[in-house]
């Protein structure tokens, strides 16, 4: 357990996030995204490496054929949230069709199969293994059971208000709190890892909402 770990990749990811998300970098990220976003994938899990973070990698070998079955029904079930999510907004804001749209512009930049095989094998694992394997776990050890998830879920929240892009940022609000208490009743990593990876192929290359 370490406050240093949970404050230095909190200060990583947010500069990440920043630089990825924010519009004055649009132009720029928009040629780049998927290679930023996957050299981002790459520095989160080295962070994790690194010695005075503590990471428990003993949790990566918890996996089972239930972990899979887990992360594949918590996937659907996400998505389907998702999917009603999409038709219930729409018909409540003006604003939200044209912003979901916004979002699954960046698919224009790469090959919707590379795109894929970054998500399921990098991307997807990476942002797992940094907010619920490190941040969730650590921030659970210093401030409760309940406190823990909703901190991480609250931040990883924020840190998509870089965007101003109101509809992105209630689908990192849904995801994390529908992780962060996977994670916290079930405490599987390669499970969370299978949802996450699945579900972001799912709604962003295959079956687009």
């Amino acid at each position: 357990m370490s406050i240093k770990s949970v404050t230095v990749g909190l200060i990583i990811v947010s500069v990440l996030w920043c630089v990825l998300f924010t519009p004055f970098s649009e132009s720029f990220t928009q040629i780049y995204f998927w290679l930023m976003m996957s050299v981002s994938a790459i520095l989160l899990i080295s962070f994790c490496l690194l010695p005075f973070v503590e990471y428990d990698w003993t949790e990566l070998k918890d996996f089972s054929w239930k972990s899979v079955v887990v992360g594949l029904l918590s996937a659907a079930v996400l998505y389907g949230i998702f999917y009603v999510g999409n038709y219930v907004s729409s018909a409540l804001f003006d604003f939200a069709r044209p912003q979901v749209m916004n979002i699954y512009g960046i698919k224009d930049s790469a090959d919707p199969v590379v795109i894929g095989v970054l998500l399921l094998f990098l991307i997807g694992p990476a942002e797992e293994i940094f907010w619920r394997g490190l941040i969730q776990r650590q921030s659970s050890e210093l401030l409760g059971n309940w406190f823990g998830p909703a901190f991480t879920a609250l931040y990883y929240t924020a840190i998509h208000l870089f965007s101003m892009n109101i509809m992105l940022v209630a689908a990192a609000a849904v995801c994390s709190v529908f992780w962060g208490l996977l994670y916290k009743y079930y405490r599987n990593l390669p499970a969370l890892i299978i949802s996450h990876a699945v579900w972001d192929v799912a709604v962003f290359v295959v079956f687009p909402i």
